[in-house]
């Protein structure tokens, strides 16, 4: 029998507002491609601000004990959830809400890579020892096979709806990443601004190299075959308005939320999906989480 502790947690949500404008996420406007911007300057982006290197190293600390990330974010009294942690065996566990659940059937999530709630974002890189499990998702595109059956069946139920989901990113290589953070800097560079304000922009709608969740092989950027612009747009199709309300049940989640912007430091794509694990999502999506809220329940409930 597999062992199940309930345990109360005051849940402190953080409410932001997206601190970006909607002039940067146009910067995600368009059909994605994988081009540099014609007759750009090329920035030198092997430099952060003030100089420091940018190539990826694995100097900031991982594994700490609360790796939640809110720079500046003051806790604000919010409902009180009742969660109930479960083992489910393989050294994987997971947060339910409300009431204990029947006991997972042999069908149950229990995904081989025990990284698909690995937390990455700019202030918590990629360890070095990380691999993606890749495999062929179709249309050119890879993901880690702990998301790609998922991911499959989720588009493929999609489908029956009458809907036309497509894929326009999923896995990518670090030397991937680096092309298109040095292009977003060369937009903003070209535009007036210093390297450092282009740098600042531009993490905040490429995710640094390095600090990638589709470095992780876990993420896809999905939108309707009949707009495949990323920009806020997107969250207005039926493709997306579905995603939206069925990821939770394929273990995705909307990585990267509207009111969230504050904690994740990436501006509101309603295009991004990451895969955390069936359980997990249905906790985050149904209580208007995001990862990083999540992790931090995690993390208390260690103690």
């Amino acid at each position: 029998m597999k062992k199940i502790l309930a345990l109360t947690l005051c849940v402190c949500l953080v409410c932001c507002a997206a601190s970006n404008t909607a002039a940067q996420q146009n910067e995600n406007a368009g059909t994605y491609t994988n081009e540099e911007t014609p007759g750009a300057a090329k920035a030198n982006t092997n430099e952060k601000p003030g100089g420091a290197a940018s190539s990826y190293t694995n100097e900031k600390t991982l594994g700490a004990a609360n790796p939640y990330i809110t720079a500046g974010q003051s806790a604000q009294p919010s409902e009180e959830l009742t969660l109930t942690r479960i083992d489910i065996g393989k050294g994987s566990t997971a947060l339910l809400v409300g009431a204990p659940k029947a006991e997972p059937s042999e069908t149950a999530d229990l995904p081989p890579n025990p990284n698909r709630l690995l937390l990455v974002n700019y202030s918590t890189p990629i360890p070095q020892s990380y691999t993606a499990q890749l495999v062929n998702i179709g249309g050119g595109h890879k993901m880690d096979k702990t998301a790609a059956g998922y991911l499959d069946e989720m588009l493929s139920d999609a489908r029956k709806e009458g809907l036309s989901p497509v894929i326009v990113s999923s896995y990518r290589t670090n030397k991937k990443q680096q092309s298109l953070f040095k292009r977003q800097i060369n937009r903003h560079t070209n535009r007036g601004l210093t390297y450092d304000e282009a740098f600042n922009v531009a993490r905040t709608v490429v995710a640094y190299p390095g600090t990638s969740e589709h470095e992780l092989g876990l993420a896809a950027d999905i939108v309707a075959k009949s707009y495949q612009g990323l920009d806020t747009k997107q969250e207005e199709t039926a493709e997306t308005k579905w995603l939206m309300e069925n990821c939770k049940n394929y273990g995705f989640i909307l990585r990267y939320p509207q009111d969230k912007s504050e904690i994740t430091e990436i501006i509101y794509e309603p295009w991004h999906y990451r895969y955390v694990g069936v359980e997990a999502a249905k906790v985050i999506m149904e209580n208007n989480l995001c990862l990083e809220e999540y992790i931090e329940l995690l993390a208390v409930a260690e103690k």
